[in-house]
């Protein structure tokens, strides 16, 4: 081929030399291309991502799997997913039986909490689809792994911030805003050189994917309602955030828009009870002004930025007043930035002699109960739970029971 080349450049002159030259470099790169395009297409491709980079610790957690099937006949199948901590399998997972079509198709699984046994190795998912075929037997697709948590996380917190934006817009920066006021970990004490014992992560959770069951949202330690986003969820949604409250979780809602007679009734359902000293609050009716915006009458008769209140055994913040929803510093030692660490320390549920240290910006105390300093950062394990006959029926659906073993 060369030698024709250097026949070519005597014989045409420079010129025509170039093109063939440039003519002979294309081909160079077409030959290898075409033998590519030989390769055989896999049947089917798939992929998994959680609703969060990290989990929350020892709860149940959300996965997303796509799939994309490229035959132009039905596959039938199950989704299987394992969790491992270097080699050891935590969880198995197996769906029920789905149907794909040609091109990509998504589902989400929740699944159920998983615990490491140690720090020293981080946790990683195996995705696999199993076939059926024709014959009644199953062929087995290994679809990759995913790392889920780094190595040698911390007890992992979640927030979930819903803002009316869908998945592809993201988070608003009102929304961003609320979310990191509410981390937990800016007031966990760590030793030097050490990381913090404790993650805040916090999650974008679209309109739609808000669940409707109350066990589904044990996925989260709070959520955050902004603006317009609880006048897009049903009745089905709200059902499942007040149950979910009343059993334990922590909701704040933010400058609520957009609100008819279901979302009206779920605020008043939550205001029933006003948080007592030291957070300033009172017995609080909300109602619709006659521009249908959301108006609060406060039973002593002031006026107030946001209300507390426990609802059962959860607790709610319900901000009206748009100015106040502000980037709190930890340096920052205005009324209005203690006020908001009042409030993260009553969502979070910090003991009352831990309210005003966070409030001044300071860490809470480690050796409140005669801890040694620098042990209790570490003592975040689930506790045993001796009041579960009177929580679990609020969060399950009435046709479950609890049977003992």
């Amino acid at each position: 081929m060369w030698s024709d080349l250097q026949r070519a450049l005597a014989l045409h002159g420079r010129g025509w030399g170039c093109v063939l030259l440039a003519v002979a470099v294309l081909l160079m790169f077409i030959v290898p291309v075409a033998g590519q395009a030989d390769q055989p297409v896999k049947p089917l491709t798939g992929r998994l991502q959680l609703s969060a980079q990290q989990m929350r610790s020892n709860a149940p957690f959300f996965a997303t799997v796509a799939l994309t099937s490229n035959r132009p006949t039905l596959i039938q199948g199950e989704v299987e997913i394992s969790v491992y901590e270097e080699r050891e399998r935590l969880l198995q997972y197996r769906s029920y039986r789905v149907a794909l079509m040609r091109g990509e198709q998504t589902f989400r699984f929740l699944l159920p909490p998983v615990s490491p046994q140690g720090l020293m190795y981080g946790m990683w998912a195996q995705l696999r689809f199993h076939e059926l075929r024709e014959d009644g037997e199953y062929a087995t697709h290994d679809l990759g792994a995913t790392v889920l948590t780094e190595i040698g996380a911390s007890r992992i917190f979640q927030v979930a911030v819903c803002d009316g934006n869908s998945e592809s817009l993201g988070m608003t920066s009102r929304g961003r805003t609320v979310g990191q006021n509410l981390r937990l970990d800016r007031f966990a004490p760590r030793e030097e050189g050490m990381r913090s014992p404790v993650h805040t992560a916090i999650v974008h959770l679209p309109a739609a994917d808000v669940p409707v069951s109350p066990l589904a949202l044990t996925a989260y330690d709070v959520v955050v309602l902004v603006g317009d986003a609880i006048g897009q969820l049903t009745e089905c949604q709200l059902d499942a955030l007040q149950a979910w409250v009343m059993a334990g979780g922590s909701i704040c809602i933010v400058a609520p828009a957009s609100v008819g007679p279901a979302q009206l009734a779920f605020l008043n359902a939550l205001a029933e009870m006003p948080a007592s000293s030291p957070f300033d609050s009172a017995r609080t009716t909300f109602s619709l002004d006659v521009d249908g915006q959301v108006m609060a009458l406060y039973e002593d008769g002031t006026d107030r930025a946001w209300s507390l209140h426990f609802a059962g055994l959860g607790r709610a913040m319900i901000l009206l007043d748009r100015s106040a929803i502000i980037e709190v510093s930890g340096t920052d030692q205005s009324e209005q930035a203690q006020a908001w660490r009042r409030a993260v320390g009553f969502l979070w549920k910090l003991r009352e002699s831990q309210i005003e240290r966070i409030a001044r910006g300071k860490t809470w105390q480690l050796n409140d109960h005669g801890w040694q300093d620098g042990t209790a950062a570490y003592e975040y394990g689930v506790q045993p739970l001796y009041e579960v006959n009177q929580i679990l029926p609020a969060v399950l659906p009435d046709n479950v029971r609890i049977v003992p073993f």
